[in-house]
């Protein structure tokens, strides 16, 4: 006699679940039983400092010698949240007042808001890049912009609730006001299990994001930070106008997060003020993301999915590291989610037979913002996702009554203009900008075929080198995939530990059926774990494979682990899920709260944090304790993260021409090879001072560091320097400023550089065997 269906779903489902459960405590062990590759210790040392890390955030150490951190130091970061805080209303008003007009009325209240900001987030950024490169970096100007988006916003919110009776009017336009439910005085209050779950959640939520925000707040430590994320802005905020950096290549890079820095520079009046409060703007896009994570699942899977996806990505270390660093990555990431979300609304409307005009413009806008924070986009987002939408418009059909034919020319052209316009709206004054500087719209890519100004074969060989993978050897893909899904130090087991669940809840998922015009849960999870498959090989097919270029893809996998999570739940095994989501919860807040996620002094006294923070530089913070006066210039060689500076300086980055080499030396044709030579002593004399440098700055273990990877000009050695001083231009170099490396701690390909490159920075000292890691040259007078 066969089983009956509700026996055999039962035995259906408990297979399921012990399948689910033998996999989750096996991934789990797998996980864990990993050292961090970037750091000395392992997980489980982590999980064991886990308890004291807790106990020092609630309680903090006094440090010897150090302002006693603490609440008392908050209000030190007043002025921060507040310049934060009017862009992010600026944003808000600004896409608001742009999704009147592009989107439906019928849109979430949430998905609205995610994707307002989202559009108004890239268009402060796009006007800031207007009005610098017209030379209006004005305070009075941008706060202007700021007010008139916010009050627009707001008074087209008081006109649509005029049917609102007396003073509400104002409160709901502005939602936040609501009408107290009417209760029975003589109930009891009573919380249910389930309105405590919802507060926990709320307070776990709550704690990352303290977590995120004191540490966006603190000063950057990060090299690629202080070499142009900050910097460039920096040295725009100095100018007064955006213009080209010819000894920075980076800042030719679309700058879409690093303009919102800018900005904040300019409202604070203060460039090192200024570059925090930016950083907390762009931490913004941790809860912006996860805000798109809920609205999404909660449109398609179901709330608990919602909360669940949420909870996983914004526990997240990789979050929370992208987050307090300035790194471009936060934006790309929310964008790369908001992209994908924008193109499956689309694909609902279009399975309904409606209009997808106005969510293909938003796809565009989101494609283009997200490659207008890095390059990469172009390749992560617009390519599948915008080729998605294209394939999908081929594939559908007509919604005429009677008909199956296929859509007309029209119907796609219209949708596939709107994204291209989308797109060209939000990257094209970036590619225009650089085309008119170098020539090159994608500069300082693809010099092949459109060439550059300032830019030749040699650098472009280097380049590619350092920025494409070494091999593509097949075994590599399963080393990087358990990088990627287990190993890397900033990775959850909540995102790849549940994410695969899928795979086995995936019978349940044929009878899911979507209300009618809607997508099918089966559908969108399909989509998910398409794009995430499309992200690794793309990272690891084409890039230099940065752990934090795989980054985007995490949104994508929480929202497969959220949903996972849930169905768990549903098949009975709610009480696993919960332990297991608990003590990862557990670790992640210990774990990102020291420094091995970051700098973590959150409510250190800011000047004694900002001192902690330049030391990390050591070279630049020597130089600011030395008496140079405004009318001198520090020339440096080999260091480019000067964010710190205080003094005037002249630097390039690894990719740019060396000044150094430009001003001391020159291409002898009649000697072998047309070697670079010395310049005369009076003509270096001379350059030196129409310059006004009066200290030359050499950091040898960051060229030492460039050299096998990045290439490094051989013109700079000490034998230069030696002419230099040999002729009288420079003095010895500055013995309490110098400083020295263990020989020892240096690999066996580092030694073998030094002594082939520049044997005369090894010495010994009391018997020990040194490097010469910077030196500090005084240029005579």
């Amino acid at each position: 006699m066969p089983a009956s269906p509700s026996t055999a779903d039962s035995a259906s489902k408990s297979r399921s679940g012990l399948l689910a459960i033998i996999w989750l405590i096996g991934f789990f062990a797998f996980f864990n039983s990993f050292d961090l590759p970037n750091s000395p210790r392992s997980r489980f040392d982590v999980w064991a400092m886990a308890p004291f890390q807790y106990m020092d955030l609630i309680d903090p150490v006094p440090v010897v010698g150090a302002p006693r951190s603490g609440w008392r130091n908050f209000p030190q970061r007043f002025d921060l949240i507040f310049v934060a805080s009017v862009i992010l209303a600026g944003a808000w008003g600004f896409g608001s007042l742009v999704l009147r007009v592009l989107l439906p009325p019928s849109q979430s209240r949430l998905e609205r808001t995610v994707f307002a900001f989202g559009v108004g987030l890239s268009g402060l950024s796009l006007i800031t890049l207007l009005f610098g490169l017209a030379g209006l970096l004005s305070r009075a100007l941008f706060v202007g912009v700021i007010l008139a988006c916010v009050l627009g916003e707001v008074v087209c919110r008081f006109i649509q609730s005029k049917s609102e009776d007396g003073p509400r009017q104002l409160f709901a336009a502005l939602n936040i006001f609501r009408p107290k439910q009417q209760s029975n005085s003589d109930e009891q209050f009573v919380i249910s299990y389930e309105v405590l779950g919802k507060a926990l959640r709320v307070a776990v939520i709550v704690a990352f994001l303290l977590a995120i925000y004191l540490g966006a707040m603190l000063p950057s430590t990060d090299f690629d930070v202080r070499e142009y994320h900050l910097q460039g802005p920096k040295e725009f905020f100095q100018a007064g106008r955006i213009e080209r950096l010819e000894h920075n290549v980076y800042t030719s890079f679309p700058f879409l997060t690093e303009m919102l820095s800018l900005l904040a520079m300019v409202l604070r009046d203060d460039w090192f003020r200024g570059a925090l409060a930016g950083k907390a703007v762009l931490a913004m896009f941790a809860p912006l993301t996860s805000l798109a994570i809920f609205a999404l699942a909660r449109r398609w899977l179901s709330v608990e999915a919602a909360w669940l996806a949420l909870l996983v990505h914004i526990s997240t270390p990789w979050t929370y590291r992208i987050s307090i660093i300035a790194y471009a990555e936060g934006g790309l990431t929310f964008y790369l989610f908001a992209a994908f979300f924008a193109l499956l609304l689309a694909l609902e409307r279009l399975r309904r037979g409606e209009s997808i005009f106005s969510h293909a413009m938003l796809l565009g806008l989101m494609s283009g913002s997200a490659m207008a924070c890095k390059y990469p986009g172009v390749l992560t987002v617009i390519i599948p996702l915008c080729g998605a939408l294209g394939f999908s418009l081929l594939r559908a059909k007509s919604a005429t009554a009677g008909t199956s034919s296929p859509l007309t020319f029209a119907n796609i052209a219209k949708p596939v203009g709107a994204v291209i316009v989308g797109i060209a709206l939000t990257i094209g004054p970036w590619l225009v900008k650089n085309f008119a500087e170098t020539g090159n719209p994608v500069y300082p890519l693809l010099y092949s075929v459109f060439g550059a100004d300032d830019w030749d074969e040699d650098l472009n060989r280097r380049w590619k080198k350092a920025h494409s993978p070494d091999h593509h050897q097949p075994t590599d893909i399963v080393v990087k995939l358990i990088d990627v899904t287990a190993k890397s130090d900033w990775q959850s087991f909540l995102v790849f530990g549940f994410a695969p669940l899928t795979v086995i809840a995936w019978r349940s998922l044929w009878k899911d059926e979507a209300s009618t015009g809607s997508l099918p849960p089966k559908f969108v999870l399909l989509a998910a774990w398409s794009y995430v498959g499309f992200l690794f090989f793309a990272w690891w097919t084409f890039t230099h494979r940065i752990d934090r270029f795989w980054v985007p893809l995490i949104p994508v996998a929480a929202l497969l682990a959220g949903y996972s999570a849930a169905w768990l739940d549903s098949i009975g095994h709610l009480r696993i899920r919960r332990a297991l989501m608990t003590v990862t919860i557990f670790y992640n807040l210990a774990f990102v709260t020291t420094d091995l996620c970051g700098f973590n002094a959150y409510l250190a006294e800011s000047n004694h944090a900002q001192r902690i923070a330049e030391k990390l530089a050591f070279g630049i913070h020597s130089l600011n304790q030395l008496d140079i006066s405004e009318d001198q210039t520090v020339l440096m060689v080999g260091e480019a993260q000067v964010f710190d500076a205080r003094f005037k300086h002249k630097y390039n980055t690894v990719f740019d021409e060396s000044i150094f080499e430009r001003w001391c030396g020159f291409n002898d044709p009649n000697s072998k090879e047309g070697a670079v030579v010395m310049r005369p002593p009076d003509d270096i004399r001379k350059t030196l001072k129409q310059n006004n440098i009066a200290y030359i700055f050499v950091n040898w273990g960051e060229i030492l560091r460039y050299r096998p990877t990045y290439g490094y000009t051989d013109f700079v050695n000490p034998a230069p320097f030696e002419y230099l001083k040999r002729h009288g231009i420079i003095k010895d170099a500055m013995n309490n400023m110098t400083t020295y490396r263990a020989w020892d701690n240096l690999s066996e390909r580092d030694q073998k550089e030094v002594k082939r490159w520049a044997p005369d920075l090894f010495v010994e000292r009391d018997g020990e065997k040194l490097m010469i890691g910077m030196q500090i040259f005084r240029v005579a007078d």
